[in-house]
């Protein structure tokens, strides 16, 4: 009897330990080292008790939430996806002349860790994905065709319980890259403008500065400041900060206090102090931050001193550059780019400074088309972008551009980003 006893409880004391151990899981956030955009992922890993390790996954990215089963292969983990994920691709015109939809469809997703270890590290994310015509004469034909044993260049993985904080905000704090509009869609997050906010102190609100919106927050349970929009709800958290005052946060949609979509967003506390300084300061050749470890494709823009410009790209291996001429010229602390755009339209490219760091200048930068003919529109909306001061300008136009011009910044981030290897639904919709 009381062998029978001794069993039974030993029986509910492993059955209690399955229990915990199936019950046991790893959220990780994959996203982009610093000044990189591209899409984030949120993976849930649940791991049942085995020897082998397997289980399930709940996995959130740009265009929603999807489950399946997942499980190490080829010392990664491989997650089959319960259905095919089947999306809006665009439109293209076939060779009949139509314009026609095109369907993605995903139906697996391999994470392979590639630096570092499962709390922080650098996970390479492949996919099996097809982009095929859905309508017309054309129908049925395959636009391209990505596998998950595809070469990439990772991501930054990190475990979401070692997270940074935001207690350095909620006090009163700023912050530089949240967003109050409405996302429509899951392609438009580049048209989201951004704002500089801050954490209006022991009042549990946050204020949009641009727009006056003030609206209220919690810190939930999970770690997420959750703002409460009229509209719905909407969660920002911090994954991390660099050296170079980067910030990379998740920013996402709830439904039923979870994500419905994440994505990344890039962020920065401004400093009141923040100016491009006199003209010897302004007039230099700043390089976009997005190109920064793209030696092959970096975007630059020469100011010169009296006030005209250069704007275009660059190729560091080949010393090949493409550029056009525009103007520039001060709107007080601000630099105004004026740059045509066909015919007698134009844009105006506005620099707001708001955090300057020795050779890195980070700005609130928009960017008005204005037609010669009609109203005014957003060309790209108000977002945080990076400028990096490469030394003085010299003109591409006039035969004068050596590549000694281009001095290179002491404050560069170690070289890590999307490399195009992934299919078009996972790589950079920002310019």
């Amino acid at each position: 009897m009381q062998s029978r006893y001794w069993l039974a409880l030993g029986l509910s004391v492993l059955g209690g330990l399955a229990q915990a151990q199936s019950a046991h899981s790893s959220q990780t956030a994959y996203y982009a080292p610093a000044y990189i955009q591209k899409s984030a992922f949120l993976v849930d890993w649940y791991q049942e008790p085995s020897d082998f390790p397997h289980g399930r996954s709940r996995m959130v990215d740009r265009d929603g939430v999807v489950t399946g089963s997942w499980a190490l292969e080829n010392a990664g983990r491989m997650m089959n996806l319960d259905s095919p994920r089947v999306m809006d691709g665009g439109t293209l015109f076939d060779r009949c002349g139509q314009k026609v939809p095109i369907r993605i469809t995903q139906k697996r997703f391999f994470f392979k860790t590639t630096g570092g270890f499962d709390r922080r590290g650098q996970t390479a994310i492949t996919v099996d994905e097809q982009g095929v015509i859905s309508e017309g004469c054309e129908a049925g034909r395959i636009l391209w065709s990505f596998n998950v044993a595809d070469a990439t260049t990772p991501y930054n993985h990190l475990q979401m319980r070692a997270r940074k904080g935001h207690d350095d905000l909620t006090g009163g704090g700023r912050l530089a890259g949240l967003s109050e509009a409405l996302r429509t869609d899951s392609g438009n997050s580049w048209q989201m403008p951004q704002d500089v906010t801050r954490f209006e102190r022991g009042r549990s609100v946050v204020r949009f500065e641009r727009t006056g919106t003030r609206v209220p927050y919690t810190e939930g349970p999970t770690g997420w400041l959750v703002l409460n929009f009229p509209w719905g709800q909407r969660a920002y958290t911090r994954l991390e900060r660099d050296t170079y005052d980067a910030e990379a946060w998740l920013m996402a949609d709830l439904q039923d206090g979870e994500p419905k979509w994440v994505e990344e967003v890039h962020a920065v506390k401004p400093l009141r102090s923040a100016s491009f300084g006199e003209l010897n300061n302004t007039a230099r050749v700043w390089q976009a931050g997005f190109t920064l470890h793209q030696p092959e494709a970096w975007f630059l823009q020469r100011l010169f001193r009296d006030g005209s410009g250069e704007r275009g790209a660059w190729n560091s291996l080949t010393e090949v550059g493409s550029f056009s001429p525009m103007t520039w010229r001060y709107e007080g602390a601000n630099v105004v780019h004026r740059i045509p755009h066909g015919g007698t339209d134009y844009r105006l490219r506005t620099w707001e400074p708001i955090r300057t760091a020795g050779s890195l200048q980070w700005v609130m930068e928009e960017d008005i088309v204005y037609p010669a003919n009609g109203d005014p529109w957003t060309f790209t909306p108000r977002r945080v972008h990076l400028q990096v001061d490469k030394g003085p300008s010299q003109p591409f136009l006039a035969k004068r551009q050596t590549s000694q011009s281009l001095v290179s910044s002491p404050a560069e981030a170690p070289n890590s980003g999307l490399r195009n290897a992934l299919a078009p639904s996972l790589q950079l919709r920002r310019w």
